[in-house]
C-alpha cells in the first residue's frame, strides 16, 4: 500500500476516525501508519487504535506480518506506548492483546515516561521526529467527545485531513511540513524561511492563480 492509497483509506474512514469501516482492513491501515514515518499521520495513531478497541475490531496477534523490519516493530511499540500514555492521561484504561508468542507490545516504564510528557506539555522526540503532545491531546479530544460533536466541528476536522491529502499530491514531505508550519503560525528557522521563499512560495502562487484554477475545473468537468 503506497502513501497515496493509505491517505485515501484514512480519508474514506474519516480522519480522525470515528466509525470503523469494515470494508477496510483496519489492522493493515494501522501498520501502514506506522511505516509512513510521518509525524502528521503518527498523531492519528491513538485515534485509530482507540476506535478499533471501542468497536471490538482489534486483532494484533499477527500484526508483525505487515512489518518488513525490526525498525517498524520498534516504531509500532513506540506508538502503542504513546497511545496508552495518552489514554491514561485522559483517564481511560484500555487493555491490549498480546502477541501470539505471549509477549507484550509495550513496556510499562516507557508508558509512564510518556505520561510525564503529556502532564508537563513536553513534546516527544523519536528518531529525529517531534510529536506535539498538545496536538495529540487536542486531536484525541475530538474523538472522545464524538457524541456531542457538532457537524461544524466534524467538517473542520475532515477538511484538515482533506487538505493534507491534497497537499500530498503536489508537494514533497519537507515542503508540506513547511506549509503546515506557516499555516499554524509556527516559527521557522532561517534555512526553512529561505527554502520556503525559494521553492514552496512559487508553487503556492501558481496554485492561487485564478486562471489556472479555472483551467483545472474545465478539464475536470469535461
Amino acid at each position: 500500500m503506497d502513501r497515496a492509497e493509505l491517505l485515501k483509506k484514512l480519508n474514506d474512514l474519516g480522519y480522525p476516525l470515528f466509525e470503523s469501516d469494515k470494508s477496510s482492513d483496519d489492522t493493515e491501515v494501522l501498520a501502514e501508519i506506522v511505516k509512513s514515518n510521518e509525524p502528521r499521520l503518527w498523531e492519528g495513531f491513538p485515534i485509530l487504535l482507540a476506535s478499533m478497541l471501542d468497536n471490538g475490531g482489534l486483532d494484533l496477534a499477527d500484526i508483525d506480518q505487515y512489518f518488513e523490519s525490526a525498525k517498524h516493530r520498534h516504531y509500532f511499540q513506540f506508538l502503542m506506548e504513546i497511545s496508552l500514555a495518552l489514554y491514561r492521561h485522559k483517564g481511560l484504561h484500555y487493555k491490549l492483546p498480546y502477541r501470539t508468542s505471549g509477549q507484550s507490545f509495550v513496556e510499562e516504564a516507557n508508558i509512564k515516561r510518556f505520561q510525564s510528557n503529556f502532564q508537563d506539555s513536553v513534546d516527544i522526540t523519536y528518531e529525529g521526529m517531534r510529536l506535539s503532545t498538545s496536538r495529540l491531546i487536542e486531536t484525541f479530544h475530538h474523538y472522545t467527545v464524538q457524541q456531542n460533536r457538532s457537524v461544524k466541528d466534524y467538517l473542520a476536522l475532515k477538511e484538515d485531513f482533506d487538505l493534507e491529502y491534497a497537499l500530498s499530491q503536489i508537494f514533497p514531505k519537507k515542503q508540506r511540513e513547511l506549509i503546515l508550519k506557516k499555516l499554524r503560525g509556527e516559527r521557522m528557522t532561517k534555512t526553512e524561511k529561505e527554502y520556503f521563499s525559494r521553492s514552496v512560495k512559487k508553487k503556492l502562487i501558481a496554485l492561487a492563480n485564478s486562471d489556472l484554477h479555472n483551467l483545472a475545473m474545465k478539464i475536470l468537468n469535461k
